[in-house]
């Protein structure tokens, strides 16, 4: 099941990109920035990894 939502979730991120934001861009690109800034608050927040 989580395997099938994960998929999901990226097919239609990747279908929003392409045909209404027409960015050529990979969908992966955004989400290795949102988890960096994620980690970056988290780590930022607790003082230590």
């Amino acid at each position: 099941m989580a395997f099938l939502l994960g998929f999901l979730t990226l097919l239609l991120g990747q279908f929003v990109m392409q045909h209404i934001f027409y960015a050529g861009g990979f969908l992966t690109v955004i989400i290795e920035f949102a988890g960096g800034i994620l980690f970056l608050v988290m780590i930022l927040r607790r003082g230590t990894l």
